[in-house]
């Protein structure tokens, strides 16, 4: 009976179950079987901190990239789609402030107007009252 060999991606590559290091897979003779991918616990792309290992991630990349795979092309997809995404987030921010400041602006314009008009209304309503009085007494008098 022919020993059937079995194969998994790991974190490091394309292994044969029960040997060690990245191989080249031979080709496929129909007695393989796949094994699911279980990540490695001592390799990974985040440090102590819980914060992404740029070195690691960028290495991976690197690898992907010059695969010459449908990877390589649906990486190169995504790294341009995040990476637009990303210009077109920091050009909204920069509007938004823009806009902010021009809102803040305005209204300070228009409460400082608010407060003239305010004050001249009150000023009519006193000049108006004065003159509705003088008018009494006249019309008494």
């Amino acid at each position: 009976m022919k020993r059937t060999r079995q194969y998994v991606w790991t974190d490091i590559g394309y292994e044969e179950v029960g040997k060690q290091g990245i191989i080249e897979p031979p080709p496929l003779t129909g007695n393989e079987t796949c094994v699911p991918y279980t990540p490695r616990p001592d390799v990974g792309s985040h440090g102590e901190t819980g914060s992404p290992n740029i070195a690691d991630l960028v290495s991976k990349t690197i690898e992907v990239l010059q695969s010459k795979t449908v990877f390589q092309t649906a990486l190169e997809s995504n790294i341009e789609a995040f990476h637009q995404a990303i210009v077109l987030d920091k050009k909204i921010d920069q509007v938004e402030e823009r806009i902010m400041a021009k809102v803040s602006a305005r209204f300070e314009s228009l409460e400082a107007e608010n407060a003239q008009i305010r004050t001249e209304n009150k000023q009519l309503r006193q000049d108006l009252e004065h003159e509705r009085a003088q008018s009494a007494v006249r019309d008494t008098g």
